[in-house]
This record gives structure tokens, sequence and C-alpha cells, in this order.
């Protein structure tokens, strides 16, 4: 194979499927997630207002960025071979 081939070939895959790091995954993500719906509340305020009623009616614990979902897949490469 070529070198560039290779190169291009590159990926990491990692399956999460254990609830307690999901949380923290979610736990970690969450302050990201709040400033950017922050950010639409001027700019987008019929979608901030529909994304916040979702989470507000949602469960504990509120999960808007996987939505619960039982395993979590993270493809991990750089962004050149994108």
């Amino acid at each position: 194979m070529r070198n560039g081939l290779i190169q291009k070939a590159r990926a990491r895959f990692v399956v999460v499927e254990d609830p307690e790091f999901k949380q923290k995954l979610v736990q970690t993500i969450f302050p990201i997630w709040k400033k950017s719906m922050e950010s639409m509340k001027e700019t987008h305020p019929e979608i901030y207002e529909k994304v916040m009623k979702q989470y507000e009616a949602m469960d504990e614990p509120k999960d808007m960025i996987y939505h619960g979902a039982p395993t979590i897949l993270f493809v991990i490469g750089l962004a050149t071979h994108a």
C-alpha cells in the first residue's frame, strides 16, 4: 500500500456503554451545550424556546447531548483526513 492510503485509514473507534461514564460525558459537554443554547436565545428564539421546553420536560438525568442513547460511538482521527 502507498503511504498516503495508510494515512487516510487511521482512525480510532471508541464505544461507550457504561452508564456512569456516559453520564460523565454528558456532564463534561453540558456547559458547552448550554453556552451554545444561550447564544441562540437572541438569534433563533423559536428554536431556543422549543429546545428549552424539551429540556425542562426531560426526566433526570437530563441528556440533551446523546439523548439517552444506550451506546455512544466516537470515531477519532485527524481533521486533515475528514
